[in-house]
């Protein structure tokens, strides 16, 4: 494969390997934002009035999403924003609060399933844990970051010779009982030495405080998740193929990052340019730090000077919410509308759906036409079958709550939610140079666009 696409699909391998939870995405992000010259600014305090042209700031909030503004050098107030948007979380089997299950001589993980996954890919695989541990150190609560990059637990399939014979092919998952992991086997006389019962197994318990340093009695609360330890890898015969867990929707939040740092031409910029990734995209978005919370507006309210030039500024606004298509599957062909089949390696896919699952319009389709026809940057369509439902994205939250125009677009991949997805290498670069011609055109683009003007 060609070095320019090979470059960017290696480092995104790396990114996914370092992103096991959220919060380790984020704090990638956040290490890349700060070498590129971004100062981080904290939400708590009063920033909007510090901001200039030509200043580059991000922020985080709860460790779990972020947002990062390049404010353009011939900004003025109520000129528009360049927004790329995109999403952290993936399918995970969390922790319960109470997650300590024993039973026939096994310590079991009890665990509730995040966002939709396809759990039956989640069998037989090496599982770590990752997250975040809430702790109690010098009078403060602090977060702290947990890797356990070795196989701690696994869930066993159900050998086929113990099946119904109506289910020798295929299982129905019951989510409550079929998928806590086993991590070790249970001595009996050492649970009965316990004085009082623990939430979580001593031994898990020990495991991380021996891990993390910090003692037992200092641990406040756990946000811990399984995942899948086989690495993300480029594979196929011509390295076209990336493989690995979080595809959906960590090529996305890559994609645009890199494409974000890489805009260049920020001196004659108008715009404000902003990268937002949400939390919660998996879990319907109503949260805090989803797509249904105050985030963007937030950004808006604190840069405006007035109620007036904000309204103008969100007129003025483009936002492309980036979040993976389905690329069409040799085996299930049928499953795509015959005219709208997105291939891998065929460049980022923009998603239209007339009852507004997805948030583009003939407006933002019509824009990022011009700007990727004149600069070469591939583009698909896609639509689902009339005969078919599904899912939707971040752009048609953020685009109703905050009033801007919206193109929803993402990269195509195969075994979307699955443990284990498959997409493009060539189209991570695609991506990026999506995103970079979004950022880089649309601010002098703008003001051309001629609708509901006399």
């Amino acid at each position: 494969m060609e070095a320019e696409f090979l470059k960017p699909a290696e480092a995104f391998v790396q990114f996914l390997r370092k992103g096991c939870s959220t919060f380790h995405v984020v704090k990638e992000c956040c290490e890349s934002l700060s070498a590129n010259g971004f100062k981080r600014i904290n939400e708590k305090a009063q920033w909007g009035k510090s901001v200039e042209p030509m200043g580059k700031y991000f922020f985080t909030r709860n460790e779990s999403s972020v947002v990062a503004i390049a404010v353009g050098g011939k900004y003025e107030p109520g000129n528009g924003y360049s927004i790329v948007a995109a999403h952290t979380d993936s399918p995970y089997l969390r922790l319960k609060p109470i997650s300590k299950i024993q039973s026939n001589g096994y310590c079991q993980l009890g665990v509730e399933t995040y966002g939709g996954g396809i759990w039956s890919s989640w069998f037989d695989r090496d599982l770590g844990l990752a997250g975040r541990i809430f702790v109690e150190e010098d009078g403060q609560i602090k977060s702290k970051l947990v890797n356990i990059d070795e196989c701690i637990g696994i869930i066993p399939s159900l050998a086929i010779h113990l099946r119904d014979s109506s289910s020798k092919n295929a299982m129905e998952i019951n989510n409550e009982t079929m998928l806590p992991p086993i991590i070790h086997l249970t001595d009996d006389e050492e649970d009965k030495k316990e004085s009082t019962p623990s939430y979580h197994d001593a031994s898990l318990v020990s495991f991380l405080c021996d891990r993390l340093h910090v003692a037992p009695s200092s641990i406040l609360d756990f946000e811990l998740f399984l995942y899948d330890l086989n690495p993300a890898r480029i594979g196929g015969l011509k390295r076209e193929f990336v493989m690995g867990r979080g595809l959906d929707n960590l090529a996305c939040s890559f994609c645009a990052l890199e494409g974000f740092l890489q805009a260049d031409k920020l001196q004659e910029e108008r715009n404000v340019r902003v990268l937002v990734l949400y939390d919660n995209e998996e879990v319907g978005s109503r949260s805090l730090m989803g797509a249904g919370g105050t985030l963007l507006g937030d950004v808006f309210r604190a840069m405006s000077v007035s109620a007036e030039f904000e309204r103008i500024s969100r007129r003025r606004s483009l936002l492309l919410s980036c979040d993976m298509a389905h690329a069409i599957h040799p085996n299930f062909a049928d499953k795509h509308e015959g005219r709208h089949q997105p291939k891998l390696n065929g460049g980022m896919v923009v998603k239209e759906h007339c009852k507004q699952r997805y948030a583009t319009s003939a407006v933002t389709e019509a824009v990022m036409r011009k700007l990727c026809g004149e600069r070469k940057v591939p583009m698909q369509q896609f639509v689902l079958r009339q005969d078919m439902n599904g899912g939707t994205t971040i752009g048609p939250i953020v685009s109703t709550k905050e009033g801007i125009y919206t193109l929803d677009c993402g990269l195509p991949q195969l075994a979307m939610h699955s443990i284990r997805e498959t997409m493009g290498s060539k189209d991570v670069k695609n991506g990026i140079d999506f995103v970079q011609t979004f950022l880089e055109g649309y601010g002098e683009l703008a003001d051309t666009i001629r609708i509901d003007m006399e």
